[in-house]
C-alpha cells in the first residue's frame, strides 16, 4: 500500500469553507489550481519525499492525496498533477498567479502543489493510518504517533505538523 500524503490547513485568511471553495472555482475556470504549502516555522521541508513524488508527476502519474482541514474538520481527497519546491529558504511564489487564490499574492512558499480535483470526503472511524511525519524535526510528542488509526478529526489536531503520511484503509481504496 503506497501512503498518502496528507496536508493540513485552515481558513486563516477566508470565511470557514473559503479555502476549498476557492481552489475548486479555479480548477472550474481552468482545469487545475495551485496549492500552497504553508509549513510552519519550525518544521522542515521533506525534500527526498518531494523528489519522489515529483518523479510520478513528471512521469505523468497523478498523486491522490488528502486535504484536512484542522480548524473545522473537514476532509477532502485531491489529485496532485504537478509540485515545485524552492530551491531554498526563500520559497517560491506561486507557478501561475492568475492559477492560484488571490490571498496567495503576496507570499511565497516553500511547495506548490498543482490539484487537479477536490473532492469532499466522509470521516470514518478506522479509515486512516498514520505512517510518518516527514516535515517533523523533533519527535512526534502529542497526539497518535505513528502505525496509529485515525478515528477522528480530534485525533490529528494536536499532531505537530502541516504535512502527513497516512495509509488510506477504506476497501475503495485499494
Amino acid at each position: 500500500m503506497t501512503p498518502l500524503v496528507m496536508l493540513r490547513y485552515r481558513d486563516l485568511v477566508t470565511e470557514p469553507g473559503g479555502t476549498i471553495r476557492e481552489h475548486r472555482l479555479l480548477i472550474k475556470q481552468y482545469g487545475y489550481v495551485w496549492w500552497g504549502w504553508w509549513m510552519r516555522q519550525y518544521e522542515r521541508v521533506p525534500r527526498e519525499l518531494f523528489a519522489q513524488l515529483i518523479g510520478i508527476t513528471e512521469g505523468g502519474g497523478l498523486i491522490r492525496a488528502l486535504l484536512f482541514d484542522s480548524g473545522g474538520g473537514a476532509l477532502h481527497s485531491c489529485s496532485i498533477g504537478d509540485i515545485r519546491v524552492a530551491p531554498g529558504e526563500a520559497g517560491l511564489g506561486a507557478p501561475e498567479v492568475q492559477k492560484a487564490p488571490f490571498y496567495y499574492s503576496r507570499g511565497r512558499y516553500p511547495a506548490w502543489f498543482r490539484l487537479d480535483s477536490i473532492v469532499d470526503e466522509p470521516w470514518q472511524p478506522g479509515r486512516l493510518r498514520l505512517v510518518a511525519f516527514p516535515t517533523q524535526v523533533k519527535t512526534q510528542t502529542a497526539g497518535p504517533g505513528t502505525d496509529q488509526r485515525v478515528d477522528s478529526p480530534e485525533d490529528l489536531r494536536d499532531i505537530d505538523a502541516t504535512l502527513w503520511l497516512v495509509d488510506d484503509l477504506s476497501p475503495q481504496s485499494t
